[in-house]
């Protein structure tokens, strides 16, 4: 009797698979990706997320895109049909979103992660899918004192401290029943180790360890020795590289049931000691290391509670035969060389083009709108091979240079980016080319005797107020999407807040070129000022007030209009200072885009900041108000779906009305309009972007 599993592979040989990715902007999602991208028997990857990627840079580029929020602030109802539409035609369905922080949210947790899954197995089931593939955890295992190596027999159970292993656990349980309901479907299980990448170093040092552990100092020094609990065993990890791998055979061979995949070695105290200090440690008592663990979480020193100590402390050591048995996998590099990666990264503050990887140095982020770095040098991700990133102009990485390629820059900053193109050529191909090299931006060379010379002091002060501006707004508006998860405004506004984090750093970069003061004794004040300001508490002490929504929205939609008008001053003067025009056109787009994702989030707060209802921002049931997110929506099921890549791609690049105006052809009228209107009344921007975390991997994913 032939091999069902062959004849399935067999069968994707022939005429190719098509996958949908839940949370697919994460640690092992992004890294799954890419898996796909090269694997033969896949024709067609479907991403979905909260919050979407930078769909130019790979491996985001090689997916169609779709938006959903999955349970955080979504009915359920809503949820499904948007699922089942967008799981049509689609082969395998990998589950991989997964909300980690914020950990005092139980609630929240629990609803997207057990409450997100049931929802999309629900969605699978009804749009005929044949396999679904969903991240677990070694954190469903109950503990185990000893080293010994378990196989997926090894009982469940989880560790009841830990949230996440509790919700790992009744996570397998909805599994349990949805295999019993559909014995047709074939449901594989994935329970991986740490998850460890250099890209998603910023990410894990923000949802695990918080900007106050001062990582970066391995790079100039490493501590004398390592304390660790008296009696740890070691802990397992992966590659996630390695784990895509495990998913894609999982998939190509349609392998039902449940597989740990982890590297063949443990980190134990020496591995430990070997890879972050000089190969010294010392013990201390578990109960004094578990009592430092909760101060500094209360204390806000790091982002996880005692319950992944304990997780770490108790997990079961697995044994990954059966994975390289049944799928032919093999882990190609060790955990130990994983741990390096990823410390490596961190000091480095890698990261990826989404906002879940995002990297910790500003430097290494993408301004999308502008097809390059914010300091316009790399137009290819810094990667230093002179290629473009997919759908960006040639010499679009010198967006806003000066001309001259002056010597006065600083080497690597925008203006040196005027000498050779991020493709290589010249400065005559960049769009800062629009100048002679004597043509000089620098006031140092403006003729003193001219009737009508440039006031490059006046110029300064004003490009300096709004870098104050800037610092001030990015501040508030990261703080302020983070505050409203729960809401279905959230995405968008998280996608808005990463924008203009990079909006400030391209004009602090310019601001530097052009060779005037920053005057940072004012950032810092609006640095100051801004944190001041969230003492304000519009009429509630230990609950969120509806107001603080409303008003901080009509300050912030204030602010990017003004910063429409510097980007509009700066076009106007372009010439004289050495300067793309159609750069600042590009921005003032842009801000005209983010000014109507904060028109669409302030008439949802509008219409609920004076209720008395205490779930005013609870789950909405008008997704209609809802802030747009992300590109354009997918066709419908039985329309061909556009490439990522030839859409518009970069989040917030298109100039968008309105929730309506969010239409696949751009158009905000006619017959697309209504169906555009209906797509994104079905689907909530939710994104958790990214896949399950530790285990699985971040929580910036969802």
């Amino acid at each position: 009797m032939p091999d069902p599993q062959n004849a399935h592979e067999g069968a994707a040989a022939s005429q190719g698979l098509r996958v949908a990715v839940v949370g697919a902007t994460g640690n092992a999602g992004t890294a799954l990706l890419r898996a796909l991208a090269q694997a033969p028997e896949v024709t067609s990857i479907l991403g979905i997320a909260r919050r979407m990627p930078d769909a130019t840079a790979e491996p985001y580029a090689s997916a169609e895109w779709a938006s959903v929020d999955v349970a955080a602030a979504s009915p359920e109802s809503a949820v499904v049909e948007r699922l089942t539409e967008l799981f049509q035609g689609v082969d395998a369905v990998v589950h991989l979103a997964w909300l980690i922080q914020p950990l005092p949210e139980r609630e929240l947790l629990r609803r997207v992660n057990v409450e997100g899954t049931r929802r999309v197995l629900r969605a699978a089931a009804a749009a005929g899918v044949t396999q679904v593939v969903v991240a677990s955890s070694v954190g469903v295992y109950a503990a185990d004192p000893s080293t010994a190596l378990r196989d997926e027999h090894w009982e469940r159970g989880g560790i009841e401290t830990s949230q996440y292993s509790v919700d790992k656990v009744a996570q397998e349980e909805v599994l349990d029943a949805f295999e019993v309901e559909h014995p047709e479907i074939a449901v594989t299980r994935l329970r991986p180790a740490l998850v460890f990448q250099g890209d998603a170093a910023s990410s894990i040092q923000r949802y695990f360890l918080s900007g106050a552990v001062p990582v970066q100092a391995l790079k100039h020094a490493r501590p004398p020795a390592l304390p660790l609990p008296k009696g740890w065993r070691g802990v397992q990890a992966v590659h996630a590289e390695d784990l895509a791998d495990a998913y894609t055979r999982a998939i190509v061979r349609r392998a039902p049931g449940a597989f740990n995949i982890c590297a063949d070695d443990v980190l134990g105290p020496q591995q430990l000691a070997d890879i972050i200090d000089h190969g010294r440690y010392f013990e201390l008592p578990t109960p004094i290391v578990r009592g430092f663990v909760t101060a500094a979480y209360r204390s806000g020193l790091i982002s996880v509670d005692a319950g992944w100590f304990d997780l770490g402390l108790g997990a079961a050591h697995m044994d990954n035969s059966r994975a390289k048995q049944e799928l032919g996998w093999q882990p190609t590099r060790t955990a130990a060389d994983a741990l390096r990666e990823l410390i490596q990264g961190m000091i480095d503050g890698r990261g990826a083009d989404s906002i879940p990887l995002r990297a910790r140095d500003i430097d290494e982020a993408r301004l999308s709108s502008l097809d390059g770095r914010v300091n316009g040098g790399e137009g290819n991700g810094g990667e230093g091979n002179g290629s473009e990133p997919s759908g960006a102009e040639p010499g679009s990485g010198t967006a806003g240079a000066p001309a001259d390629g002056g010597s006065h820059a600083p080497t690597g900053s925008a203006a040196n980016a005027g000498e050779t193109n991020a493709a290589g050529g010249s400065a005559a191909e960049s769009p800062t080319a629009g100048s002679d090299a004597g043509d000089s931006p620098s006031h140092e060379k403006t003729s003193e005797n001219s009737e009508n010379e440039f006031d490059w002091e006046i110029f300064g002060l004003y490009l300096s107020d709004h870098l104050t501006g800037a610092t001030a707004g990015a501040e508030r508006m990261e703080r302020m999407s983070a505050s409203y998860i729960d809401t279905p405004v959230y995405a968008g506004l998280s996608e808005l807040a990463e924008e203009l984090r990079l909006e400030r750093a391209f004009l602090a970069h310019l601001i530097d070129d052009l060779e005037v003061r920053r005057r940072p004794y004012r950032q810092a004040a609006a640095w100051v000022g801004e944190h001041v300001g969230r003492l304000k508490l519009n009429g509630r002490v230990f609950s969120r007030s509806p107001l603080s929504l409303l008003l901080e929205l009509e300050l912030l939609r204030s602010a990017v209009i003004g910063k429409l008008g510097l980007w509009q001053t700066l076009g106007e003067h372009a010439d004289e200072l050495g300067l793309d025009a159609d750069v600042f056109s590009s921005l003032s787009d842009r801000a005209l885009a983010q000014a109507s994702v904060l028109d669409a989030a302030h008439e949802y707060a509008r219409a609920r900041a004076f209720r008395q209802n205490p779930d005013t921002f609870g789950s909405d049931e008008d997704p209609a108000t809802a802030a747009p997110s992300g590109p354009d929506p997918l066709p419908d099921a039985g329309a061909p779906a556009k490439p990522a890549a030839g859409a518009a791609a970069a989040t917030g690049s298109a100039a968008v009305t309105g929730v309506a105006a969010v239409l696949g052809d751009g158009s905000t009228s006619g017959p697309n309009a209504e169906r555009a209107a209906h797509d994104h009344d079905d689907a909530l921007a939710d994104e958790w972007g990214e896949e399950s975390f530790p285990g699985s991997d971040p929580p910036g994913h969802y």
